[in-house]
């Protein structure tokens, strides 16, 4: 099997250390049109999976707008990590086939940022370039693009990486590529850029384009995880056979409980109220679900059956679980069963 260290770079892309690179980055900074550079810069993270590339974008965002995740990573410290993304789709389907424009968009509100999805069918090259400007001179707007490898002459296809610099005299921007394992960073026409985008993503079937972050006011704070090893298709096969709610119920808490549970809040060594926030979250998501009517049919499945008592679940958590679970369930699969 052959390895790769790198591959070189197509001519007409301008390696950002090369003495044409840094001529560039300096022309950017006399016009001012860097400034959002040195935040991603601080902040750079190299991906850590080859299809990890929009969480690689998002990662260095979040810790560049210094958006506190409010969970754990290593030791005491809180600090965002590609692991630490738990919204949809899950690592493990991210690991295999990575995102489109529309999921990362969503990961990025699911960890607090307001976020604008433009889509190049329906933005001008006169916005992106206008955006471009707005980003590159802010220290707090912050433009991810999601682009065809193809177009720009390189190997692979949809890739995405910020932008961090804009030369409008020459009119090139610097694409800070999160896959430092097989391209620098580099230098690219802004129409050459925006052309790359202007493709096809084979898996939403829509075009690509860039998204526009800033902080957004929503408190990042996750309290349920599914697990990654879990597939909604094998859940897809056993809705189109139920019949009606109660049946659902059934399935959900004999066969799919394990698969969802509550986050730990862990110990709140830095002694800023960590734990205190992630109860009161909790309280407020505890009451929310059992306004829900779903959670009254839950309840009377449970009390109607005795479930094991290895899964661990004390009876409120069973009832809670296996609501938040059945809500989660994407409408789709519920298409070809008896349930809509």
């Amino acid at each position: 099997m052959s390895t790769f260290y790198r591959r070189d770079l197509p001519l007409k892309l301008i390696k950002f250390n090369s003495s044409k690179g840094k001529q560039l980055f300096k022309n950017a900074l006399k016009q001012g049109n860097a400034e959002i550079y040195f935040s991603l810069a601080g902040n750079f993270v190299n991906q850590s999976e080859p299809a990890f590339c929009g969480l690689g974008s998002l990662v260095m965002v979040l810790n560049a707008l210094e958006v506190d995740p409010n969970k754990r990573w290593k030791g005491v410290w809180r600090w965002y990590a590609d692991e630490l993304l738990e919204c949809k789709p899950p690592l493990g389907k991210i690991r295999e086939k990575g995102l489109n424009l529309q999921e990362l968009a969503d990961l990025g509100r699911c960890n607090g940022l307001a976020i604008k999805n433009k889509r190049v069918d329906q933005t001008s090259f006169v916005e992106f370039q206008r955006n471009v400007l707005e980003s590159v001179r802010s220290n707090d707007k912050y433009i991810i693009t999601n682009f065809s490898r193809k177009e720009l002459g390189q190997t692979g296809d949809g890739h995405f990486s910020p932008i961090g610099a804009y030369d409008d005299v020459e009119g090139k921007v610097l694409v800070l590529d999160t896959a430092r394992f097989k391209y620098p960073s580099y230098f690219v026409g802004i129409r050459e850029l925006y052309q790359a985008m202007n493709s096809i993503d084979a898996d939403s079937r829509l075009k690509r384009g860039y998204l526009l972050l800033t902080r957004g006011d929503l408190k990042p704070l996750s309290l349920v995880k599914i697990k990654d090893v879990f597939r909604y298709r094998n859940l897809s096969k056993d809705v189109s056979l139920i019949k009606n709610e109660k049946e659902l119920i059934r399935t959900v808490l004999f066969k799919y409980l394990d698969n969802i549970k509550f986050l730990d809040s862990g110990v709140d060594l830095a002694g800023d109220g960590l734990d205190k926030e992630y109860i009161n979250d909790f309280i407020l998501l505890r009451q929310q679900v059992c306004k829900h009517p779903l959670y009254r049919q839950v309840q009377d499945v449970i009390s109607d059956i005795d479930l094991p008592k290895e899964s661990g679940f004390i009876k409120e958590k069973q009832e809670l679980l296996a609501t938040i679970f059945i809500l989660s369930i994407p409408t789709r699969i519920f298409v070809d069963s008896n349930l809509l």
